[in-house]
C-alpha cells in the first residue's frame, strides 16, 4: 500500500516543486525496493531522493552509503562500482560503508590481502571509537564475505562468530 500511495503522491510533490517531500518519497521507495531485492530500482530511486534532498538544502544522512549499497548489491560491475567509490569517497571522508564495499569488492577482484587491510583498520578505528553496531555489521558481514571469497572458511566462521557476540552485546 505504501507503495502505491508514493506512486500516487509523486506527481503531486512534483507539480508543487517540494523537494523535500520528493526526497522523503524517493526515500521510502527506496527501502521498499531494498526490502524487495530490487537493488538497480533502489538505486535509482535513491539517487532520486539525493538529488531532491540537496534542491531542498537538506543534507540527508546515510543518502551516499544507501547509494553505494544499490550499487554493490545491484547490477554495477565491480569495476565500475570502485571508479564510483573512488570519485566519491573523497567527499565523503572515511564512510566505514564505502569502505567496507570497496573491500567485499577488492574480494571479488581477488585482492584478498587488500580487503583485508581495509577491513582490519575499519574494525580497529571502530573498537577504538567503540562503535559497536556498526563494528559487528563490517566483522559479521563484510569480513565474513571476503575470508569465503578468499576461500578461508575457518576465519570466516571466527569472524562471523565474533560479528554475532558483537550484535548480542
Amino acid at each position: 500500500r505504501l507503495a502505491a500511495l508514493v506512486e500516487q503522491a509523486l506527481p503531486v510533490f512534483d507539480r508543487a516543486g517540494d523537494h523535500l517531500a520528493l526526497y522523503i518519497a524517493y526515500s521510502a521507495l527506496t527501502e521498499l525496493e531494498f526490502q524487495r531485492a530490487k537493488m538497480d530500482a533502489s538505486l535509482e530511486s535513491a539517487e532520486r531522493a539525493s538529488v531532491h534532498a540537496r534542491q531542498a538544502g537538506h543534507a540527508a544522512p546515510g543518502s551516499f552509503g544507501t547509494v553505494a549499497a544499490g550499487r554493490f548489491f545491484g547490477t554495477t560491475p565491480v569495476p565500475e562500482l570502485m571508479v564510483w567509490l573512488d570519485e566519491h569517497e573523497h567527499d565523503r571522508g572515511r564512510d566505514h560503508f564505502f569502505r567496507a564495499y570497496r573491500a567485499w569488492s577488492l574480494a571479488k577482484l581477488g585482492r584478498f590481502e587488500e580487503a583485508r587491510a581495509i577491513l582490519a583498520e575499519a574494525r580497529r578505528e571502530l573498537e577504538d571509537r567503540g562503535s559497536t553496531v556498526l563494528l559487528a555489521n563490517i566483522t559479521a558481514f563484510e569480513s565474513v564475505g571476503v575470508e569465503l571469497l578468499a576461500g578461508d572458511p575457518t576465519a570466516a566462521v571466527e569472524f562471523g562468530a565474533d560479528g554475532f557476540r558483537l550484535h548480542e552485546e
